[in-house]
C-alpha cells in the first residue's frame, strides 16, 4: 500500500493557525502573544521556529523528540507535514519531553498488525488501524519491516 500524507492548514484566525482536514484538530501560535493557542494533538509532528528539532505528539499527548534523520526516516518518507509552532508553546504544552530514539515500524511475519518501537515506553506499541497509521500519524507503509517476533510488547496504551 502506498499513501501520500496530506495535512492542510486552512485558516489564519486571531494569530493562530487552525489545522483541519486529514490531520488531527489543533492550533498553533503564530507568535502573537495576545492570542491563546491550543496544544497540537496526538499525531502532529511539530518543530519550533528555526530549530532543527522535530517532535511527534504521541497518543498520550506527550511530546517525543525524534533525535535524528535516521530515526525520522524509519517512520516517514519526507519532511512534509511538520507544523512549525512558537517555541514558547513547546514549553507551555509539554514541560517534559521524551525521546522516540531508535523507533521503527514492524509487523510479525504473517500478521497484519503494525507496531511501532516506542523508546519512551521501552517496547513495541500496537498501532490500532490503518486510518491511525496513515491519516493521524502519516507513517509510511514502505517503512514497515516484517520480523519473526515483536518483543517486548509494551503494556502502555496502543497508538491511537
Amino acid at each position: 500500500m502506498k499513501f501520500v500524507f496530506r495535512k492542510t492548514i486552512v485558516a489564519l484566525v486571531a494569530g493562530s493557525f487552525l489545522a483541519l482536514a486529514a490531520g488531527p484538530s489543533s492550533a498553533a501560535s503564530s507568535g502573537n502573544s495576545g492570542a491563546a493557542a491550543a496544544c497540537p494533538s496526538p499525531g502532529w509532528r511539530v518543530k519550533a521556529g528555526n530549530s532543527a528539532k522535530v517532535y511527534v505528539v504521541d497518543p498520550n499527548g506527550e511530546l517525543l523528540h525524534i533525535p535524528d534523520p535516521t530515526v525520522y526516516f524509519n517512520l516517514w518518507d519526507s519532511w512534509d507535514g511538520i507544523l512549525t509552532i512558537d517555541s514558547s508553546l513547546l514549553d507551555s504544552c509539554w514541560p517534559k519531553k521524551w525521546s522516540i530514539g531508535n523507533s521503527r515500524l514492524a509487523r510479525r511475519s504473517g500478521d497484519d498488525q503494525i507496531f511501532i518501537w516506542d523508546g519512551s515506553a521501552g517496547g513495541y506499541r500496537w498501532i490500532i488501524d490503518a486510518w491511525v497509521f496513515e491519516h493521524k500519524y502519516g507513517f509510511s507503509w514502505s517503512k514497515v519491516r516484517t520480523v519473526e517476533a515483536i518483543t517486548p510488547v509494551e503494556s502502555a496504551p496502543e497508538w491511537f
